[in-house]
């Protein structure tokens, strides 16, 4: 367990210059320059806002899925693992985290991402 929880500050320690790099967007906001984004998506944002976190993490899973506009997959894939972290499926919610880290510095939630890696570990 300790050695996890280390392992994990390394991991953000060394990406912390890349995260401070890729502006990460404000908490349950999506990031400036977002234009992208589909009106279902905004209303799903605007739902994990006011905390029905259960249902928008099932919806924004099926955006990650389905949803052709990669603007709605990238923030979809990070609001998804807000809202199962949120609901304490911590396991899960490092699924998505992580795989916006093996994207990058250019996933708009990269630094979000970084964030919600350390907060479910």
């Amino acid at each position: 367990m300790a050695r996890s929880v280390i392992a994990v500050f390394v991991l953000a320690l060394m990406l912390a210059p890349a995260a401070a790099v890729a502006q990460a967007p404000a908490a349950g906001k999506a990031p400036a320059g977002q234009a992208g984004l589909s009106k279902q998506v905004k209303d799903l944002i605007e739902e994990f806002n006011k905390g029905s976190y259960a249902d928008t993490a099932y919806k924004f899973f099926d955006v990650v899925e389905n949803d052709n506009n990669l603007q709605n997959q990238l923030a979809a894939e990070y609001f998804c693992g807000a809202s199962l972290l949120k609901l304490k499926f911590y396991q899960p919610a490092l699924y998505f985290f992580s795989g916006i880290l093996k994207t990058g510095p250019d996933h708009p939630f990269f630094g979000k991402a970084v964030e919600g890696l350390v907060e479910a570990s």
